[in-house]
């Protein structure tokens, strides 16, 4: 995952969030089946996901809650061993 430095570069500042960031955010679900989410990782090229309760509407994508984030390493390793959540998630 790529990280900033602390301070902006000062080219960047008349810059805004917006310019940088992809307008169709890729969402997964806390509990999806392991084919939909080899579907998605592998046809987005993203360095992470955000973890999304609620709607998740293409239309309106400003819908739903955010309970996480996670990097693509972090999903490849967790594929590889075959890590699989069994109980129901409770969300903060």
């Amino acid at each position: 995952m790529a990280l900033l430095p602390w301070e902006p570069n000062k080219l960047s500042v008349t810059k805004r969030i917006q310019d940088f960031m992809s307008s169709n955010v890729i969402c997964l679900r806390p509990v999806m089946r392991v084919r939909d989410l080899m579907t998605t990782v592998v046809n987005n090229f993203h360095h992470a996901f955000p973890i999304v309760v609620g709607s998740l509407c293409e239309t309106r994508p400003a819908y739903g809650k955010l309970i996480g984030l996670i990097s693509s390493e972090h999903l490849a390793m967790l594929l590889k061993k075959k890590v699989s959540y069994i109980s129901t998630p409770s969300y903060f």
